[in-house]
């Protein structure tokens, strides 16, 4: 996950390695609280091939458009997951922040709640 998006979680999810896209861990307020976290600055692909063969089999990419337009460019990415929540603010938030251009496959359609939408999409790599 993108550094902005690890200051806002303050704990790594459960149960997975939490990688933080970050220079060092000065950078984090409080490193102390991130006990647990690995930081990178690795390319994408090289971050995907050493978690292979470290034996991890599936990534999720977790937030911020700067760490979704880079794993999306390297060519990384085969399932992308979008919720539709029934909220609209301002000009809404951006994705990418640069320039993706991929053609996506609908995969399934989930109901999460009554408003709430989950579809999963094949990025056709």
């Amino acid at each position: 996950m993108g550094l902005n998006t690890a200051k806002t979680s303050k704990r790594p999810m459960p149960d997975r390695l939490n990688i933080i896209y970050a220079q060092n861990k000065e950078e984090l307020p409080h490193w102390k609280d991130f006990e647990g976290w690995e930081i990178t600055q690795k390319d994408p692909a090289s971050l995907i091939q050493e978690l292979s063969e470290r034996g991890y089999d599936q990534v999720a990419i977790c937030g911020g458009s700067t760490i979704y337009t880079m794993f999306m460019q390297a060519g990384v990415v085969d399932t992308l997951y979008l919720t539709i929540e029934p909220v609209l603010f301002g000009q809404g938030m951006s994705l990418f922040n640069k320039e993706v251009d991929k053609n996506l496959t609908l995969i399934s359609t989930t109901k999460l709640e009554d408003n709430t939408l989950l579809l999963e999409y094949g990025t056709r790599n």
